[in-house]
């Protein structure tokens, strides 16, 4: 067996986003002049790690991101992440024992009131899946929900930047099964502007999705959302999903379809708790500085 010696320090350098090809073509780290890597690669001294599906705890199919490479890396075990855990709990039904969804349905048929759902509305797998939002929405019909409102927080990061209304036509279509509920877009936003801020960074995301969900107030207002996005980006040429303006879908009358109102039933869905709590913080802390909520609803 041959053995390798070092003579100077050893460095762990992890590249993050950095695949292996042979291809030039959108492959910086093939074009660049990097003579040790470039020797690592010719002699075979490496290994390479399988970094998207199950080999790091996603589904099949799906590419690995930031948090996966943050959250595995080095574990030595593979760590089932967002999208994969929760298929597991949709499979096997655990989600719909939760505390979070029985409080809301428990709630809904006490008031007699309006489910909500808001969360990134895309297929990307990172924060969410339409298809969780199709099961849940289905198996609060299946329990007697009747009326249910969706906020979107419109991606356009984790999937092609200008292909919401692809998603919103899919809902609208599911809608259709249920011709005896009144189920409805309400309001949305692209998700660097609507809601879904993190870290505490900008405020003014969250503020500015709590007016449009709970006040029914937006710089817009459309009778459709697929009209909304179609207007706005006649209005403001290039403009990508994830900067959509906040809008409100609004009845004949201009009335909001869908305000967050006392005892209704909350349900923000996202895999990542970053993107979540915020907006739950708005929703939940008595002492609240960060912006005037003005009237915030009761048991919701």
């Amino acid at each position: 067996m041959n053995h390798l010696y070092y003579s100077g320090p050893v460095v762990l350098a992890i590249l993050d986003g950095v695949g292996l090809s042979t291809s030039d073509y959108g492959n910086a780290l093939h074009q660049a002049k990097l003579p040790f890597l470039n020797h690592c690669f010719a002699h075979e001294s490496f290994l390479s790690l399988r970094a998207s599906g199950p080999d790091v705890g996603l589904l099949e199919g799906y590419m690995g991101n930031s948090e996966v490479g943050h959250n595995t890396i080095g574990t030595g075990q593979i760590i089932k992440h967002g999208i994969a855990h929760i298929e597991e709990h949709f499979a096997t039904g655990q989600i719909w024992q939760s505390a979070a969804w029985r409080d809301a349905i428990k709630n809904l048929h006490a008031h007699r009131s309006t489910l909500h759902f808001a969360g990134i509305f895309s297929d990307g797998g990172v924060h969410s899946h339409i298809g969780h939002l199709e099961k849940m929405i289905q198996k609060a019909y299946e329990e007697g929900v009747r009326k249910i409102r969706l906020h979107l927080v419109l991606d356009g990061r984790d999937v092609a930047p200008v292909s919401e209304p692809r998603f919103i036509q899919r809902i609208e279509q599911f809608f259709q099964h249920f011709p005896d509920a009144d189920f409805r877009i309400a309001s949305g936003g692209g998700r660097m502007v609507f809601v879904a801020d993190r870290y505490q960074s900008d405020w003014s995301i969250v503020e500015a999705g709590w007016q449009a969900m709970v006040a029914g107030k937006a710089t817009c207002y459309f009778h459709d959302a697929v009209t909304a996005i179609q207007s706005l980006r006649v209005q403001i040429p290039g403009l990508q999903d994830q900067n959509c303006p906040p809008f409100v879908i609004v009845s004949e009358d201009s009335t909001p379809v869908g305000r967050i109102q006392d005892h209704d039933s909350v349900i923000y869905y996202d895999f990542r708790a970053d993107r979540a709590l915020e907006i739950s913080m708005t929703f939940t802390q008595e002492d609240f500085p960060y912006f005037d909520r003005g009237q915030r609803p009761e048991d919701y």
